[in-house]
């Protein structure tokens, strides 16, 4: 598994990646057991689907796609997978089933009190 770094500004503006360095997730650690990996393709096209890759420590999770501006836009409930690492596929569609109009989002894995994101953008 490698590990790239990036850096986000108040604006949502994100730096370039940094070197890849190889790396091992802690599972043994709590605050380390919940992971939401960079999601691909990204950049991704109106009639693609985006995977985000997880690493689940339980059942309750959910995973918040949300706009620029933080408004939530779609919610993708994770009761139906079990611990290990998954993959979970955002077709680029709003709750009402609308495709989403081109721009950067976040996804949020949300398990409980811990909170870890991705940043995600839809081209057209």
């Amino acid at each position: 598994m490698w590990y790239q770094v990036t850096a986000s500004d108040m604006s949502g503006n994100e730096s370039a990646h940094s070197a890849s360095v190889p790396g091992v997730p802690v599972a043994e650690s709590p605050a380390l057991a919940w992971l939401i990996e960079p999601g691909y393709p990204n950049p991704s096209h109106a009639d693609e689907d985006v995977r985000i890759p997880l690493v689940l420590q339980d059942v309750g999770a959910r995973v918040d796609l949300v706009d620029a501006a933080g408004h939530l836009v779609r919610r993708l409930d994770l009761s139906g997978l079990g611990p290990g690492h998954q993959e979970v596929r955002w077709d680029g569609r709003n709750d009402a089933g609308r495709l989403v109009a081109p721009g950067a989002f976040r996804a949020w894995l949300v398990a409980g009190a811990t909170r870890r994101s991705i940043r995600l953008v839809r081209v057209p």
